[in-house]
């Protein structure tokens, strides 16, 4: 596979001018665990994992690329009526220049998958992630993305609703310090009766720069279908910038959509606010960052894990703004 970061760049103006273009690509190694009756088969050029119709499974995916550039093929098979968490973990050294994943999923009907990334690569690496699901009757899948590591990322996720009653749900966090992010969620409608819902909440501080493209698809076939798209971005700098660009593509006129953004600042009167309520400057500005990313955060059953990704996210604030903490 040929990253998609190297065969075609990377979205206006996000800068690769430094990447080494002669890197050879190691495979990378993931470590695979599962707590269920699924099972894994591992192809030449592809890691497989194969779960069964009627079972249960927690899979964790972990990554820790050590290699100058890696690049890896997961697909995944869910059966009928089948039920699975899957919690993956990206990670690299700083010797590490680039990390490609790639993910397929082919959910059968009735099956449902919760699928979470944390992405924490090193600041010193390019990310190439792209991720897609073909869901069937009545299939469902919840994405949920923290991108929090990488130098400059390339991002793309796609949700093909191919049969009746079928939805996805895509909620991200991006918190980007001098980063940059060409960010790419697809909601494909194909049949009759499907929902999709993007969600996107960004923190940039530095000279980060995001580009949101958005596309919700709604083909003829797809009636009685709902698809909406949001996006929230907070500037902690005056050299960040974030661009959403949301698409409606309706070929049928049954059908329920919409997408909207907003982009702010913290204001300096929820900043007093909290200061009147006994907390410091930095503390209300940490207090505000949390709370803004909450809605995805809390949308992880996983205790352990909310707690590891917000401690994730504090600490990264704080290197950001130097704080020290006593």
């Amino acid at each position: 596979m040929i990253p998609q970061i190297l065969k075609y760049g990377i979205g206006i103006n996000l800068p690769l001018h430094d990447f080494p273009r002669d890197i050879d690509l190691e495979p990378n190694d993931y470590i695979i665990r599962i707590k269920g009756s699924a099972k894994i088969v591992n192809q030449q050029n592809e890691t497989q994992i194969v779960i069964p119709a009627k079972s249960s499974n927690l899979i964790e995916i972990n990554l820790n690329s050590k290699s100058a550039a890696s690049s890896g093929n997961i697909a995944i098979f869910a059966g009928e009526n089948s039920n699975s968490i899957i919690i993956e973990k990206l990670n690299s050294d700083a010797s590490s220049k680039l990390v490609a994943h790639n993910v397929k999923i082919f959910s059968d009907s009735n099956s449902e998958i919760k699928y979470i990334t944390l992405q924490n690569l090193s600041k010193h690496t390019y990310s190439d992630i792209d991720k897609s699901a073909e869901l069937k009757f009545k299939s469902r899948i919840e994405w949920r993305d923290f991108h929090i590591g990488s130098k400059t990322g390339l991002i793309k996720s796609k949700s093909v609703l191919l049969e009746e009653k079928s939805s996805s749900e895509h909620s991200s966090i991006f918190f980007a310090d001098d980063q940059n992010f060409d960010l790419h969620i697809q909601s494909i409608h194909k049949g009759r009766s499907t929902i999709s819902n993007i969600f996107t909440r960004s923190v940039l501080d530095g000279r980060s720069k995001i580009i949101q493209n958005g596309l919700v698809k709604i083909e003829k076939t797809a009636g009685k279908s709902e698809g909406y798209q949001k996006s929230d971005s907070i500037l902690l700098s005056e050299y960040a910038e974030v661009d959403p660009i949301p698409q409606l593509n309706i070929e049928n006129d049954d059908v329920k959509c919409g997408h909207g953004s907003t982009i702010g600042r913290i204001g300096d009167d929820k900043i007093f606010y909290l200061m009147s309520r006994g907390l410091s400057y930095n503390d209300a500005y940490r207090k505000i960052v949390e709370g803004f990313f909450s809605p995805v955060l809390d949308k992880i059953g996983d205790q352990e894990l909310r707690e590891e990704i917000s401690q994730i996210i504090d600490t990264k604030y704080q290197l950001s703004k130097k704080i020290i903490v006593e």
